[in-house]
């Protein structure tokens, strides 16, 4: 027999699919960087776009399988209980992946995600004045926390369309369920 569905549930396996769902776009940040720099042709752009693709779409199949996965080994899940559980995926699957975008940035890379910045900012400085350049300035200190938050908010608005979509049909919806059995004979 299977358990009744629970809140703690519900975050109990949020968080494993969640640090699952992050482990893969980790995994596609740190295979990018070497991959950018041994060369900046057509063929790391390539391989970059290709294992792109690919994280892009295991990462809908596994929130998809994580849910119907749900409803498989708990009973009562509803429609509800999915979009729940893959709003709390996104949520925590976002803040694991944005934290070690947080530390790639601050203590990995550091040195050349400035060196980009400073590249970007030095392409545009001919047309800025100079308190638009002193505000890019302000901005770069704060370059890696601004990093952290957008990434999250990315991560967690598309997860919550991600999950909308899916847990529209997840559990799956009878068409007959909500029906009486009404005698429809006519009886003239």
């Amino acid at each position: 027999m299977k358990a009744e569905i629970t809140g703690k549930i519900i975050w109990n396996e949020a968080m494993k699919a969640g640090v699952v769902l992050a482990l893969i776009s980790i995994t596609y940040m740190f295979l990018g960087i070497p991959i950018g720099k041994i060369s900046s042709g057509f063929l790391s752009t390539a391989i970059v776009t290709i294992l792109w693709i690919a994280k892009f779409v295991l990462c809908i199949w596994l929130m998809g399988y994580f849910m119907k996965k749900m409803v498989a080994d708990y009973e009562g899940v509803t429609n509800a209980h999915t979009l729940r559980y893959g709003v709390l995926i996104a949520l925590l699957s976002g803040l694991v992946y944005s934290a070690m975008v947080l530390i790639n940035a601050q203590f990995i890379s550091n040195a050349q995600m400035m060196d980009q910045l400073n590249a970007t900012i030095n392409s545009f400085s001919g047309m800025l004045d100079t308190n638009s350049r002193q505000a890019l300035e302000e901005i770069k200190g704060k370059y890696v926390q601004i990093l952290f938050f957008s990434n999250f908010i990315w991560c967690f608005i598309y997860g919550t369309i991600l999950t909308l979509f899916l847990s529209n049909g997840i559990p799956a919806k009878d068409p007959f369920a909500n029906h009486h059995n009404e005698d429809t004979t006519d009886n003239q």
